[in-house]
């Protein structure tokens, strides 16, 4: 569940920090959903540039490795370091990690949207 999600929970409270101020600083309606659409925007524009830097580094990875290997005349120790290379891309650098930043409020729809494909009934 996308209650579960610490990114979630924090993006959610974002939201409602961002509600109680536009609430309380009586901005009218359609100027406040001027802002989301904003922040939306801007927040799909940080997971389009988070995306391209994952695929960077895949790139960087395999040709570093891909190297690595060929320059060494296949060396046990240099494939060995080629694989760990690989596995260490694949554990932590394979996930795109946005920075929400100012857009945090806008990033809950997101993550929402992310929960919700997962159960589809197709």
């Amino acid at each position: 569940m996308a209650t579960k999600n610490d990114n979630f929970l924090e993006h959610r409270l974002k939201l409602y920090e961002w509600q109680e101020t536009i609430l309380s600083q009586n901005v009218p309606p359609a100027d406040a959903a001027k802002e989301m659409d904003q922040m939306i925007h801007k927040y799909n524009e940080s997971i389009t540039k988070a995306v391209k830097d994952v695929y960077f580094k895949f790139v960087f990875t395999l040709a570093g490795a891909a190297l690595g290997i060929l320059g060494s005349g296949f060396n046990p120790l240099s494939v060995g370091g080629a694989l760990v290379a690989i596995v260490r891309f694949a554990k932590f650098d394979r996930t795109p990690v946005p920075t929400p930043g100012m857009n945090a409020p806008a990033a809950m729809f997101h993550d929402a949207e992310a929960c919700f494909q997962r159960f589809r009934w197709a």
